[in-house]
């Protein structure tokens, strides 16, 4: 199997909700790869049911392609978007459903010869971030990535559960709802 194109994700803000790829293979093998992609669909469907009850994983014949992307790149690419940090890394010791510190596999696009991967983290300890940024880059220079951009970074911004307002707004909540807010 062997991949032309990806295209995942448009905006760096937001989880992704589809992605494309264009791959080649012997036509030995299609029957092969319909039956796991069928397989695949199954196991996502039953794993994601509650949340994704739309999930689709299909796959159709398209014109033969100009470029495929060469084995190596096609390992790293493969190899690095797996061990990217991907979701909640760490949630607030005093807060536990709250998440402290996230990354958002957001993009993954191959354009003009080139793959974009455009992730964004956050955290509300700037430490927790810089960790994780370290975390980021060491994946994506073990796969011999040529530029490794951060930008677009906003603060951290710790919450204080034992903020004023917070505390007034509780109060108002109750007093409005009849019962505390969650």
């Amino acid at each position: 199997l062997r991949l032309s194109t990806v295209s995942g994700g448009t905006l760096r803000n937001a989880i992704p909700r589809e992605s494309f790829a264009v791959i080649v293979l012997p036509s030995e093998n299609v029957s092969k790869l319909q039956a796991a992609l069928q397989e695949t669909e199954v196991i996502y469907k039953t794993e994601l049911n509650a949340k994704e009850p739309t999930l689709q994983v299909t796959a159709e014949e398209t014109p033969m392609p100009a470029f495929i992307i060469d084995t190596c790149t096609q390992f790293r690419l493969t190899n690095s978007v797996l061990a990217c940090p991907n979701g909640a890394v760490r949630m607030i010791d005093s807060m536990p459903d709250t998440v402290e510190t996230s990354n958002n596999l957001a993009i993954v696009q191959s354009e003009k010869g080139k793959i974009i991967i455009k992730t964004l983290l956050r955290s509300s300890v700037e430490t927790a971030k810089a960790a994780l940024a370290q975390s980021i880059q060491a994946v994506f220079e073990l796969a011999s990535a040529d530029e490794i951009i951060f930008d677009g970074e906003y603060p951290g911004w710790k919450p204080n559960p034992d903020s004023v307002i917070l505390k007034e707004m509780q109060e108002i909540y109750e007093k409005l709802y009849g019962k505390k807010p969650a």
